[in-house]
């Protein structure tokens, strides 16, 4: 995650798998906020700290099966692996 921008350390999410409801996203205009933010900050992730500082306070956390790599460790009952 990029130093000094608004994240929250206990909830950084990773961007290998998303949902995201577009036609909300496009209704309250955080398209056009997700824009502007990685246009106007030098990030060393920029998919990942502009969706992590945009929807900080709408974010799902699901269980670790649904996010299973080798960086977080494999479960045997995994439903998606990148």
């Amino acid at each position: 995650m990029t130093p000094n921008i608004d994240i929250n350390k206990n909830c950084y999410i990773n961007s290998g798998v998303v949902l995201f409801n577009l036609k909300k996203i496009r209704e309250d205009k955080k398209d056009i906020e997700l824009n502007n933010f990685v246009n106007e900050n030098k990030l060393y992730y920029p998919d990942q700290d502009t969706i992590n500082v945009i929807f900080k306070n709408n974010i799902l956390l699901l269980e670790n099966k649904y996010n299973s790599s080798l960086f977080t460790g494999v479960n045997k009952n995994f439903k998606i692996y990148h």
